[in-house]
């Protein structure tokens, strides 16, 4: 009779799913005390409250978001220890060769090992569900294809996790080093991004910091986060505010079911290390020989990029830049490279001894560090001097202060915001010079949106010294006036709900300086129909005509003249369609400006409301200074003296207004 392989191992199935009970049990706990508790809670305030709920709509939104959120993480946590206990034995010399004695295949091990532990998290899952289905059913609020969906993403997930665990696993000897080297492996792409970006905004002019735009995909924890979600859409009677109608549905399944094909295909590439391993080598840190080098370079680079960026973050006050700045980093790596790489070949070899050798590994891993860090620096790559085609940019948004992002869509706006780009880098030298010194700088940040759907993003800091202010070609001059245009003014403060009702202000505050006393005050008892009438008749209209909205980033004596010290806030909320239940939803809107002497409407609403105006000329007199072609310059401790100011500056102040 013929015999065939059997890829299945009944006996190894049960023994290991009865061994793991604990763990079963465990998981099975930690769900229901996740899901069914909370979903419970949330009922039981439908059930008391039922006008402040919507009843299943609400159990659907807590269940599939809290829910999903929770299986997600707790999947992502447990998965390592779990595959590292499923496979504990390959981890003791005496175990590994007791069970590789048994008459049975190592695809049948491997396999039968695997799906026990499957089991084990499955029924975890199932009691979780079945249980929540309970609790739905006690209130009579049950929806079975909520939970079901739910119950697929809890497997989906753990197919994902405990695929890229077991796989972890299959790299070492060492029960512990498992379970750390899956924890390391979901977030090695992004801490390498951010640290990388990091280190370069060190270097790079015009570089946007530290951040995570390229490989959140090969995080599973981040790809999930931003894309799995609930999106839901409800309809209510208007007159009695009866729900009619609420469809759901759970977007970002199409990510999860690609992250769960991952995880079939790392436990694939699991079975295939497994056949393949060498039992001998339970116990050792890396259990596979040609990974070693890897293993010393990975360690390597990481130790460096912690030890370079936490160095570089806790030495504030070493202000070095350019070429001394990537020499200081380059050390700073150099030194992290040179611990990760011994500490990994020590782990590697069970050895202190091990500084007679690795040198040469150890000296082309460095030198990539430092190549790294020169493309930044001279910048091989050309990113400092890629300044995009006018004809090629759908719109730029050009952001120099809080609350004061302008988008630019019209032709001879973005070319000349183009032309500012350029110029800007190439008076690189001055501007890193007036950082460097500790000269006044402003922000300026730059976000490209192109006709090809891509974007590009610049961050500098400009000269904001008194040289930059009587140079009328200044870049800084430069950028005033493109944030003063038309286009830019209007789309600050002539905002998409004009006009606003009455009944959509919240809050208004006019500080300024008093023009009789000196002293500064607020006026804050405008009625909503005051604010109403003061936003639309007088407001608008005068950014509308030019006279107000202005942005000044030179403040020298024109300025100072043309402007009041007075700044005027208000705040708006835009409702939606209110809730049956009475919870509003919408959005804030604010505004922010501050007063010009040419806003004519403006100034005359204020000063029928009892508001004393003051020129910033006038406010700096009273505090002892003067506005000059150069900017601010204080004089003495006051001029309201009989004695005549003294001549000498004792200081340059530029603020923001």
């Amino acid at each position: 009779m013929q015999s065939k392989t059997s890829f299945f191992n009944r006996t190894v199935y049960w023994n290991t799913l009865r061994r793991y009970w604990v763990v079963w049990v465990g998981y099975a706990a930690l769900m229901v005390l996740g899901i069914v508790l909370p979903l419970f809670n949330t009922l039981q305030g439908v059930w008391e409250n039922p006008g402040w709920y919507n009843g299943v709509p609400q159990q659907v939104e807590h269940v599939l978001s809290t829910g999903v959120t929770f299986s997600v993480l707790s999947s992502l946590l447990v998965m390592g220890p779990i595959a590292a206990l499923l496979f504990s034995y390959l981890y003791n010399s005496r175990m590994t060769g007791m069970m590789n004695s048994l008459p049975v295949r190592r695809e049948t091990m491997f396999l039968s090992v695997t799906a026990a532990g499957f089991t084990g998290l499955l029924l975890g899952d199932v009691l979780a569900i079945l249980g929540s289905l309970v609790v739905e059913a006690v209130f009579g609020m049950v929806n079975v294809p909520a939970l079901l969906l739910l119950l697929a993403i809890m497997v989906m997930s753990q197919v994902l996790f405990l695929g890229l665990a077991v796989f972890c696993c299959m790299l070492t000897g060492n029960i512990f080093a498992g379970p750390a080297v899956y924890y390391i492996f979901n977030f090695t792409a992004v801490v390498v991004e951010y640290l990388g970006t990091y280190l370069l905004d060190n270097l790079i002019y015009g570089f946007t910091g530290a951040a995570v735009e390229y490989t959140k995909c090969l995080s599973p924890a981040f790809g999930l986060s931003e894309t799995l979600r609930l999106n839901s859409t409800a309809e209510f009677d208007e007159v009695t505010g009866e729900l009619l109608s609420y469809t759901w549905n759970m977007e970002g399944m199409g990510v999860l079911g690609v992250y769960c094909a991952v995880g079939v295909v790392f436990l694939a590439l699991a079975l295939v290390l497994y056949r393949r391993r060498q039992m001998e080598t339970a116990g050792d840190v890396v259990a596979i020989e040609i990974l070693k080098p890897v293993f010393k370079v990975c360690a390597a680079l990481a130790v460096a990029l912690v030890f370079a960026a936490g160095v570089n973050n806790l030495l504030y006050s070493v202000h070095l830049y350019g070429t001394a700045k990537m020499v200081y980093l380059a050390a700073l790596m150099v030194v992290g490279g040179f611990l990760g790489w011994f500490i990994a070949q020590m782990l590697v070899e069970k050895s202190l001894r091990v500084f007679d050798h690795g040198w040469k590994g150890l000296g082309l891993t460095c030198l990539v560090f430092v190549l790294f860090l020169c493309a930044g620096e001279f910048d091989w790559t050309g990113y400092e001097r890629r300044v995009p085609d006018p004809s090629q940019v759908e719109s730029v948004t050009v952001n120099c202060r809080y609350n004061a992002a302008t988008e630019l869509t019209q032709p001879e706006n973005i070319a000349a915001v183009t032309q500012l780009h350029r110029n800007v880098v190439n008076h690189k030298r001055l501007h890193e010079d007036a950082e460097r010194s500790g000269n006044e700088t402003r922000y300026l940040e730059l976000r490209y949106t192109m006709k090809d759907g891509s974007s590009l993003r610049r961050l500098y800091w400009l000269d904001g010294g008194a040289e930059q202010f009587v140079d009328k070609n200044s870049d800084l001059r430069t950028l005033e006036t493109i944030i003063n245009t038309p286009e830019a003014v209007e789309g600050r403060y002539f905002l998409d709900f004009y006009p606003v009702e009455a009944t959509e202000f919240t809050y208004a505050n006019i500080s300024y300086r008093d023009g009789e006393t000196g002293v500064y005050q607020s006026l804050t008892t405008l009625s909503y129909e005051d604010m109403a009438y003061f936003y639309n008749e007088c407001i608008v209209p005068d950014v509308m005509d030019g006279t107000l909205g202005r942005i000044d980033l030179v403040e020298d004596d024109v300025y100072a003249q043309s402007k009041y010290d007075c700044e005027i806030y208000l705040e708006f909320w835009l409702p939606d369609e209110a809730s049956p239940s009475g919870n509003a939803t919408g959005r804030y809107e604010s505004l922010d400006i501050y007063l010009t002497t040419a806003a004519a409407r403006t100034v005359a609403f204020l000063e029928e409301h009892g508001v004393n105006l003051m020129t910033m000329a006038e406010s700096a007199a009273l505090d002892g200074g003067e506005y000059t072609a150069r900017g601010y310059v204080v004089r003495g401790d006051s001029i309201a003296t009989d004695e005549p100011a003294t001549a000498e500056v004792v200081g340059w102040m530029v603020g923001w207004k």
